[in-house]
């Protein structure tokens, strides 16, 4: 399925981390006294500073405005009243909230663990990072920004193989859409602007190789997605203006192969059942069973 994100993404959020980091306009210091840790207080409840920063990180704010500030303490004090309400009401102990609560905290444990482990691993060099921009042209020295005509479907399996059959005799969305209003099926229709790395790695080189006119067809999870290519813009990108760019997507990488093998070294020591029908293996059992009783 096609994809709209512009770099690739950190493999797991980011944990709020437990340190204060003192905004500029609450670390100027006139009288040599230390800044209050307090933003607020509810009744006797206090407001910190640490949950103050833990919000502007969220909102991936470093230096706020005043106008910010404003909003962020509001919305604190906000949630402290609305917590304390519930609290009063007793909500802390309903079954659905304390489940929430724990599966919030091992949330937060499994972030805060695969984010240390992800920190472990050896950083990526400058050499591997111009291996890897040399291995992707069309993501750098030859990447372009397209205008597309996007039309997204939603039909069934059997219906895929007569679009697919549409697509090679006309050549032409317009016939598509056209066949589409006629079936009845449901579809979307718009004009986007795409540059290299706001497509999937693995259809650039289809991207790469089609010329003005020309249709590309994905299959998704939903039905299909069509493109149908109106214009192609070269826009380059030099090693140096992308290195920073691709170390960071290499850290991250070896960040997440890193996670991946102390958990897989992990899960083959622990001692882990399964209760009956969660077992991986029931659903090949199912299918083997159901292929042996199959007529033929």
């Amino acid at each position: 399925m096609m994809s709209n994100v512009a770099r690739p993404a950190l493999f797991l959020p980011a944990i709020l981390i437990a340190a204060v980091l003192v905004l500029p306009a609450c670390s100027e210091q006139t009288t040599g006294q230390q800044p209050s840790q307090v933003v607020a207080r509810v009744d006797k409840v206090e407001i910190t500073l640490l949950q103050f920063n833990s919000a502007l990180k969220a909102m991936g704010v470093t230096v706020p405005s005043e106008s910010v500030r404003r909003e962020v303490t509001s919305k604190l004090i906000d949630r402290e009243i609305a917590v304390q309400a519930a609290t009063q009401a007793g909500m802390e102990k309903l079954p659905e909230v304390l489940l929430q609560i724990e599966e919030a905290r091992r949330d937060v444990l499994a972030r805060a663990f695969a984010e240390r482990t992800a920190a472990r691993a050896a950083p990526p060099t400058a050499e591997e990072a111009e291996r890897f921009y040399r291995a992707h042209p069309a993501l750098f020295s030859e990447r372009r920004i397209y205008r597309l005509r996007e039309a997204a479907f939603s039909i069934e399996v059997e219906q895929i193989d007569d679009i697919r059959r549409l697509l090679s005799e006309a050549s032409s969305l317009n016939d598509i859409s056209q066949w589409s209003r006629a079936q009845a099926i449901a579809f979307n229709e718009q004009i986007v602007i795409r540059s290299a790395e706001q497509l999937p790695m693995e259809a650039l080189p289809r991207f790469q190789r089609a010329a003005t006119g020309d249709t590309l067809i994905f299959e998704s999870p939903r039905g299909l997605l069509i493109y149908e290519v109106l214009d192609a813009q070269s826009a380059p990108v030099t090693l140096e203006s992308a290195r920073p760019i691709v170390l960071d997507h290499l850290t991250k990488q070896v960040g997440k192969r890193e996670v991946e093998s102390r958990i897989s070294a992990l899960r083959a020591m622990a001692g882990i059942t399964y209760s009956e029908g969660f077992s991986p293996h029931d659903a090949a059992d199912v299918q083997r069973a159901d292929a042996a009783t199959r007529p033929q």
